[in-house]
């Protein structure tokens, strides 16, 4: 293993440790995919467990590592930390014909403050602050993907505004736009330290954004214990928890994302004599927001001001019970007025109408009328969200 660190600031504060393979090993046969490590600590130390346990352990699944050793203490002066995960990234792009890794598969992997870390290198790369540092290298500075364990999704640091010293919350799943890498995210329930809801806002911003994202949050767990590779049992005695219970799928979901083998398959194995069809990549399949019945959507989370409407899972009798949603129901379809639901109608959900009305999630029988009521309906409701009742 090559093993040596390179500076990512005129300080000292910041640097960049490379794990690589040897040049010519059987490892390293062809360009491999890239792992950056954040560890955890608080922004006081860099913990051991989320350090070089963390890189060896991609090093050993065939990953070219790197370990951001990202400022602490006074040095994570805002935006201290985002810029050296821009360089660092930048650094590992240009040398990646040199390091024999691919360019475009580039991962940060971050823990508890190092979650925070990785997760505004995905997020915070577009701001002027934090390109002109990098030499305004554009997409070179972001990460093609987050893995997020017990992520510190929102972080207050100190900042220097007007001359002042102050703090302010910085908030990563507030940042997340179109231009966000894909992120895999793990939390646990019983994390008394980080909640598991800020990796649960950062699934939902990805979410609202058509990020792909993959999300695991498990009931055992204290803070810190995931990370650990010996991890026995919980208090509770019931489930194991360490690398084993979350890096194979994550492993897989980085397969799937950046089209590698899988372990069988790479280059320092011998190929098996067959292959199940599953054992492949899969690609992600593109998602739309505009692809979904405005319908379906969930009502405002706490504290937002947006006014709710119906789920899909709403029954007939109850939209119609809404004078305005009635309205505008009785529109598009006018013989409703004179007509009384029975219990089979009126107790049909919207999702029940839609399918029934959609020849293609139809799975018996004639199509139904392309210009009958129950079509009306499905164009009504692709249209319109009917915010007017509550869920």
């Amino acid at each position: 293993m090559k093993d040596f660190t390179l500076p990512l600031n005129d300080s000292g504060t910041a640097r960049l440790r490379c794990c690589l393979h040897e040049p010519g090993s059987v490892m390293s046969a062809d360009p491999l995919p890239v792992m950056l490590v954040c560890p955890g600590g608080g922004f006081n130390m860099h913990t051991p467990q989320e350090n070089e346990s963390a890189a060896m352990t991609f090093y050993g699944k065939g990953f070219q590592t790197f370990v951001l050793e990202y400022p602490l203490g006074l040095g994570v002066l805002y935006p201290a930390v985002m810029i050296a995960a821009a360089r660092a990234i930048r650094m590992i792009r240009q040398h990646a014909g040199e390091w024999n890794l691919r360019p475009d598969a580039v991962s940060v992997i971050g823990f508890s403050a190092g979650a925070f870390v990785a997760a505004a290198s995905g997020t915070f790369w577009k701001k002027p602050e934090v390109q002109a540092a990098a030499e305004n290298c554009g997409v070179e500075a972001r990460p093609d993907a987050m893995v997020l364990i017990y992520p510190c999704i929102g972080s207050e640091l100190p900042v220097l505004e007007d001359g002042v010293l102050k703090t302010k919350v910085f908030r990563c799943d507030l940042e997340v736009d179109g231009d966000t890498p894909p992120a895999f995210l793990i939390s646990s329930y019983e994390d008394h330290l980080v909640c598991c809801n800020q990796a649960l806002n950062m699934a939902l911003a990805c979410s609202n954004h058509d990020v792909p994202f993959e999300l695991h949050c498990y009931t055992p767990g204290e803070h810190g214990i995931l990370a650990n590779e010996l991890a026995g049992t919980t208090d509770t005695g019931f489930r194991k928890q360490g690398f084993d219970t979350w890096l194979p799928d994550c492993l897989a979901w980085l397969r799937d994302l950046f089209r590698f083998p899988p372990r069988s398959r790479m280059p320092w194995e011998s190929n098996p004599p067959s292959e199940e069809p599953d054992h492949d990549p899969r690609k992600f399949m593109p998602r739309k927001h505009e692809d979904y019945y405005p319908a379906f959507s969930l009502p405002p989370m706490p504290g937002q001001t947006d006014p709710a409407g119906f789920s899909g899972n709403t029954p007939m009798a109850e939209v119609l019970a809404d004078p305005k949603a009635a309205e505008i129901v009785y529109a598009a379809v006018p013989w409703l007025r004179e007509v009384r639901l029975d219990d089979s109608i009126g107790g049909m959900t919207i999702n029940q109408c839609l399918a029934f009305a959609d020849k293609d999630e139809r799975p018996f029988g004639p199509p139904p009328d392309p210009e009958g009521p129950m079509a009306k309906l499905r164009e009504l409701f692709k249209s319109d969200p009917l915010r007017w009742a509550p869920i």
